[in-house]
């Protein structure tokens, strides 16, 4: 313990030591503490006695995160302080207001617990005192205060010491969905968007929000980040199923989607049949249209991608926790010739030499002109055209305008009734493009290449160009 923190528990126990003593100490008529004084203590004494009046960042953090209660969080910092930071959803208001009528407003809404909070607990332990002396008893003191919550929950790992490869992993994804989801962002830009279709059925693959898939408790939610992402915090009565898995692996890279039948296998082991209908969370677009490319591979085609991600589910402040729901399995099956959108290696290269359409590289400028790469030779295929998927953002990171992509994709060639094919360095990143063409776009005619520059590096017979896009 910090020099500060010592002096700030010690100041708040003071306070509270203080405020209980003058309670206890009932006198007789001699000056004397009379017998009775220890039987006459408030009941609140042994809240302080057993800890029942605090409640630190970690536990504090949880159980806001996880929804299942009404928390209300007073701030009494001054109000210049909690303009700068403080807790999504907290109450500016000192100490006087808060014992007050101001305060009364409060615990008039019945809330399930009340959490007192500033940078230390000295003015929260006071408030506390007072508050559990009018019979409030579900009031709590932030113990450490918001300074001791900031190092335990916000802090990125980049920051802490000693921490392994796993664990660093794991509190990554934890910091990064706790900040979106519990920190206070008053003049924060509202992105819009016009791709959430919210559906009453979904049928079709596409986009929905956040808010959609968790009120819908028939759509099966799938987190297809890292298992220690997963594991960390995620969408309360999500499962995982991690990217990886359905891919082979190819030397030091995942490659190929698994064929349909072993990934119908990964769903239906999940809980997940063929008309379950599934809403994809993840980190970024490119990963969950990977992950819907799966599903539609095996003729599912109830899959939509949910809008934002993870961060979106974070930051309306929907339900988190770190619990893993049960799971029965079940068998979900594979239409036949679902899959209308893959192309590989040897149809792209007849596709190349015949010239049949465009071909959309979706990986950044450095590497489709080969300064940059790791493929057995670098470049690109001859004639392709180059639009990183970065480009299919706005400055807030969200999805284009409709009319934007439309215009940008047929300015490559990609025009409505035009063939393309999109393809990467391993398949990854072009399923974003895949996925905005055929299916929200409505291009029947765009196909995506699984195994990419990858493997069309690697066949020696195959042509490859240098350069930026000509």
């Amino acid at each position: 313990m910090s020099n500060k923190d010592a002096v700030m528990q010690g100041a708040a126990l003071f306070a509270m030591a203080a405020a209980v003593g003058a309670v206890l100490w009932i006198r007789g008529a001699d000056g004397e503490p009379t017998a009775t004084a220890t039987s006459r203590a408030p009941s609140y004494w042994m809240d302080i006695e057993t800890g029942a009046d605090h409640v630190d960042g970690i536990e504090l953090a949880k159980r806001m995160l996880a929804g299942r209660e009404r928390i209300a969080i007073v701030d009494v910092r001054p109000r210049a302080e909690f303009e700068q930071f403080h807790l999504r959803d907290a109450v500016s208001m000192s100490v006087p207001q808060l014992v007050g009528q101001e305060g009364a407003r409060i615990f008039a809404s019945d809330p399930d617990l009340v959490v007192v909070c500033s940078n230390g607990p000295a003015h929260p332990a006071q408030a506390w005192v007072e508050l559990r002396r009018q019979g409030r008893g579900n009031v709590r003191v932030l113990d450490g205060g918001l300074d001791a919550m900031q190092r335990a929950v916000f802090t990125p790992p980049t920051l802490a010491a000693d921490l392994d490869e796993a664990t660093a992993s794991q509190r990554r994804a934890f910091v990064e969905l706790a900040r979106e989801a519990l920190i206070s962002k008053p003049n924060s830009t509202i992105a819009t968007s016009e791709w959430a279709t919210d559906p009453v059925s979904l049928t079709a693959p596409s986009i929905v929000s956040a808010a959609w898939a968790a009120s819908r408790k028939d759509v099966a939610l799938v987190d297809v980040r890292s298992g220690a992402a997963y594991a960390s915090l995620h969408a309360t009565r999500s499962v995982s199923i991690e990217l990886s898995s359905l891919r082979e692996r190819h030397g030091d890279r995942d490659l190929l989607l698994l064929p349909a039948d072993e990934l119908a296998k990964r769903f239906g082991d999940a809980g997940i049949a063929l008309d379950t209908p599934v809403a994809i969370l993840a980190d970024r677009m490119h990963d969950a249209s990977l992950a819907a490319l799966a599903f539609v591979r095996t003729g599912h085609r109830a899959v939509a991608i949910v809008e934002g991600g993870v961060r979106a589910w974070a930051g309306k402040g929907l339900p988190l926790d770190a619990e893993t729901p049960g799971i029965a399995p079940v068998a979900h099956a594979v239409v036949a010739g679902a899959d209308d959108f893959t192309m590989s290696i040897e149809e792209l290269a007849a596709f190349v030499n015949e010239r049949r359409g465009v071909v959309i590289d979706s990986r950044p400028a450095v590497q489709f002109a080969g300064d940059q790469g790791q493929e057995a030779r670098r470049g690109h295929v001859p004639g392709a055209k180059n639009r990183p998927i970065a480009s299919d953002f706005d400055v807030h990171g969200s999805l284009l305008p409709r009319a934007a992509l439309e215009a940008a994709f047929s300015s490559l060639g990609a025009e409505r009734d035009a063939a393309a094919v999109l393809m990467c360095r391993t398949g990854h990143q072009a399923a974003q493009q895949a996925f905005v063409l055929r299916f929200l776009l409505g291009r029947d005619r765009v196909k995506w290449c699984n195994g990419s520059f990858t493997q069309w590096a690697e066949r020696a017979d195959l042509p490859v160009e240098l350069g930026a896009e000509r």
